[in-house]
């Protein structure tokens, strides 16, 4: 039975929707169930969807979705590994719950687009890795979300075609960084400090900057 009920998202999914631009063309890599890709067609964020998984159950419950929230005429659901899923050009391509070194080499394999399109990226792991990855392939951080759920804290990056400067140490602790509130942004860094401080290698360097981002926080 079909349904008119709005969806609602966790507090990651809902950042990640709030990067979203309105647009005509989304697409959403690693869909999983699929909940992000039908609330941005139920809220006209974005007209058309290409939503997407590797899973073959992932796949077949975004299936299951769609049609009982009758969105099944404004998507194309594939099953498809990475940016192999794009065949068009589109507006934005969100990638979430992936970690930093595998979105990094979809980066790498395939950096140029259909449309150029904006990057919305959500990964667990290796985020240093991701942002310079990006930088050196031809995009630029616009804005970095910090979003604490479920008793860990997730960066969700939007990127956009450009050139720009970073520095060694924006790429290890962000560029353009937001969060809810200066509180939560002292919280994140501390936590990153402790989870560095806690490696067997030498970080001192990644350690000070850390500080200092701590330090800003507490000044504003």
């Amino acid at each position: 039975m079909r349904s008119n009920r709005l969806l609602t998202l966790d507090k990651r999914l809902s950042a990640v929707a709030g990067l979203f631009p309105v647009c005509e063309y989304g697409v959403d890599i690693g869909a999983d169930h699929g909940k992000l890709s039908a609330w941005l067609l139920q809220t006209e964020r974005c007209e058309r969807m290409i939503v997407s998984d590797i899973s073959p159950l992932s796949v077949q419950k975004v299936g299951q979705l769609m049609d009982e929230l009758d969105l099944c005429h404004r998507c194309i659901v594939r099953e498809a590994d990475g940016f192999a899923a794009i065949d068009r050009p589109v507006d934005a391509v969100a990638v979430c719950g992936l970690g930093g070194k595998t979105i990094a080499d979809m980066v790498k394999q395939q950096p140029k687009l259909h449309g150029n399109p904006a990057l919305i990226l959500s990964a667990h792991t290796q985020i240093p890795l991701l942002r310079r990855t990006l930088v050196e392939h031809g995009y630029r951080i616009e804005k970095e979300v910090i979003v604490s759920a479920a008793r860990r804290y997730y960066n969700i990056i939007k990127a956009v075609v450009g050139t720009s400067d970073y520095t060694d140490k924006q790429i290890q602790t962000g560029f353009h960084v937001e969060g809810s509130s200066q509180k939560e942004l002292y919280a994140y860094y501390q936590w990153r400090y402790n989870v560095e401080k806690s490696k067997q290698t030498e970080q001192g360097q990644i350690l000070a900057w850390l500080k200092e981002e701590m330090e800003q926080c507490g000044r504003l």
